[in-house]
């Protein structure tokens, strides 16, 4: 098969595959915070001009956004919102077109396939079985997920940068040279720019040694010289990621259990990527529950079998040593043997598989190479065949779950039904399209949701804050306070990065508690809010209205109005 056949056949597979993603919305998976209702990216009416864009860009290059300092992908997300800017914001106050980030999604998808091809292609020999690999690659339903979740960009966008620095790296060895900054710019940039879209893709230097070694045989002092400056790099970006991501109340596991929590994290792996059904978007596999599961001790046999026979073959098929090895790898930062922020929700997420399907598409490749060399290719293309219909037939399903929050979160608790975060942001759902608060039985039911979720997870901020809006708009006012007090005090146990605007409820509870005079309860929050944030003009105005307020109903009657009760802030 020619090169330009097998392109075109990535291509359009891949595009009809993955086409329905285009025309979907925005979820409440993020997208609302990163792009939809970013105000780094929706200008104000008539402030639609380049210094906002530019200082949009300045922005992002010089601050960490919800724990992760990701510039390039935010770089790509200011110049989407360019080209999907509407005249008219919605209902919700969206000024974007979700088809574009969507369609973009796709595009780079497509782009990284393409970079899969080139790196497989390279290290087979051959166009078939490395079309073959990339196909793999490309169809996995495990995929889906970041390419359909528009907040995915960030795995998409590393993952495809990091495949053509791989690629690079892979010409460049073929040719000995070992000087990278001056042989190959290209590559190093776009491993820079990897990344700087997400900081995981610290591991592809490391992954570019494991080729290096165990598939171009070349010799331990060579390779160091190969990846020296891809090392110094990774180092640097780790330190800035590691800064960055504040784990504070995060619950962390103890270090003895971290190793079985990864253990059990790449047998779930192993287990989607073998049967990759009842894939959704919480798993709920935080490490307390992992420790408490039946298999936490032994979850680990699994991939250990795994890593015990690719070291066995690795002289007679190294390509199998190599294919684990970078599995293993790709997966490493977000294993569980560190905390990282997500462990709030999940250790385990599809889209952390994004970059280390490279692993399976390298076996997928040689051994339909082995196999047809070995007078096999019929049946060795027949199956590779069915299998890759399989998979796109059951990744083309899968891309209808990111049509809207209704059925992206419905599925969620279809695959964990104690998902607090499913429950939460389906009620969100609800009461997005309650009209306003006006449709009383869409509110009733988004605070069935938001109670499922506060019970799962009583720690979950966001269940107690949007089930405080709808209490008020139920006209609940005492208990639309006491929620939005509990809110507040659980996220103030948590990494300011990831709630960073929490403050602002301190703000809003103090006016409706004023309005209500509860003069002492409105003081309360309006210090605590000052505490954190002293410039706060309007808290320390309306501070100075609570005071003076308290001590004339203090003078007047001898005591303030009666309150039920102090806030404990």
């Amino acid at each position: 098969m020619s090169r330009k056949v097998a392109i075109f056949v990535l291509v359009l597979v891949t595009l009809v595959a993955f086409a329905p993603l285009c025309t979907h919305d925005f979820t409440w998976w993020d997208d609302f915070a990163t792009v939809s209702q970013n105000p780094w990216l929706n200008p104000p009416p008539g402030q639609n001009d380049a210094h906002f864009w530019v200082d949009s860009l300045k922005h992002y290059w010089s601050s960490v956004a919800y724990g992760l300092y990701v510039p390039v992908t935010y770089t790509v997300w200011v110049f989407l919102a360019l080209l999907a800017r509407v005249e008219q914001p919605d209902e919700f106050g969206i000024a974007l077109n979700p088809w574009v980030f969507h369609s973009a999604n796709v595009v780079v998808h497509v782009c990284a396939v393409l970079a899969a091809f080139a790196l497989l292609r390279r290290l087979t020999k051959t166009s078939g079985p490395a079309l073959v690999g990339a196909l793999l690659f490309a169809l996995h339903p495990v995929q889906v997920e970041p390419v359909g979740w528009v907040s995915g960009m960030k795995d998409v966008l590393a993952g495809c940068l990091g495949l053509v620095a791989l690629w690079r790296y892979v010409v460049r060895a073929e040719r000995d040279d070992v000087n990278p900054l001056i042989s190959d710019a290209w590559g190093t940039l776009a491993l820079l720019a990897a990344m700087l879209a997400k900081p995981s893709a610290i591991v592809v230097p490391f992954i570019a040694m494991a080729i290096d070694r165990l598939m171009l045989r070349r010799d331990w002092r060579t390779i160091l010289r190969a990846s020296i400056s891809g090392i110094v790099i990774a180092i640097v970006i780790a330190i800035v990621a590691r800064r960055a991501q504040d784990v504070t109340g995060i619950p962390a596991a103890p270090l003895w259990a971290r190793p079985f929590i990864a253990g059990d994290a790449y047998f779930f792996y192993l287990r989607k990527l073998i049967f990759p059904f009842w894939l959704g978007v919480d798993y709920g596999r935080r490490p307390d529950v992992v420790m408490r599961s039946a298999t936490f001790y032994f979850a680990w046999l699994a991939p250990a079998a795994v890593a015990l026979v690719a070291w066995l073959a690795r002289r007679r098929r190294p390509w199998v040593a190599a294919a684990a090895i970078i599995f293993l790898i790709a997966i490493l930062p977000v294993s569980g043997l560190t905390t990282f922020m997500y462990q709030f929700t999940s250790t385990v997420a599809d889209h952390y598989l994004y970059l280390a399907m490279l692993g399976p598409a390298i076996a997928a490749a040689f051994f339909l190479r082995e196999y047809s060399e070995a007078g096999r290719r019929t049946l060795s293309c027949s199956v590779a065949t069915f299998v890759l219909l399989i998979l796109g037939l059951r990744s083309a399903a899968q891309t209808l779950v990111w049509k809207d929050d209704f059925a992206l979160f419905a599925n969620a608790l279809d695959v964990n039904p104690d998902s607090f975060v499913a429950h939460n942001n389906l009620g969100h759902a609800y009461l997005q399209n309650s009209a306003g608060g006006t449709n009383r039985e869409m509110l009733e039911q988004a605070l069935a949701e938001f109670t499922d979720a506060m019970k799962l997870n009583p720690d979950y901020p966001n269940a107690y804050e949007n089930a405080a809006r709808v209490y008020a708009l139920l006209g609940r006012q005492e208990e639309s306070i006491d929620a939005i007090e509990k809110s507040i005090q659980i996220r103030e146990r948590l990494p300011r990065t990831l709630f960073p605007n929490y403050v602002e409820d301190h703000n809003r509870v103090g006016q409706v508690l004023l309005a209500r005079g509860e003069y002492r309860r409105a003081i309360a929050h309006f210090e605590a809010l000052l505490k954190v944030k002293p410039e706060h003009e309007e808290a320390r105005k309306y501070l100075e209205v609570a005071r003076e307020k308290l001590r004339v109903a203090t003078t007047r009657e001898g005591n303030p109005k009666p309150e039920t009760r102090m806030t404990n802030q």
